[in-house]
């Protein structure tokens, strides 16, 4: 099983980086990459030409991290993952920008 982490925006953040060090760390059950993709302001659509072309000839189950999205707790979302990880080999989490993801986005994935 891997997991993708896919984030917009500028990552010349020390901090961000120690983050993410930290959380490769405990993610040692699962193959895991962060990829950053250039950020587009608020062009969601141009956002979306980005992920896509990130996302071409990728098979996999694609997750969009959003603010109106799907709420779980703790044991809610390991069950839910414990379930995506059966069902697929690859998991793409994917953290847009600041104004979030455009509604074809939303549709296909």
């Amino acid at each position: 099983m891997s997991l993708h982490i896919i984030s917009f925006g500028p990552f010349n953040d020390r901090n961000l980086n120690e983050l993410e060090d930290s959380y490769l760390k405990r993610l040692k059950l699962f193959s895991t990459s962060f990829h950053h993709l250039k950020s587009c302001g608020d062009d969601v659509t141009r956002q979306s030409t980005f992920l896509d072309k990130f996302l071409q000839n990728k098979k996999g189950q694609v997750v969009l991290l959003r603010e109106k999205g799907a709420h779980f707790e703790t044991h809610g979302f390991a069950k839910w993952l414990s379930r995506e990880v059966e069902n697929h080999k690859r998991l793409f989490f994917v953290i847009g920008g600041a104004s979030g993801f455009s509604e074809s986005d939303v549709k296909k994935y």
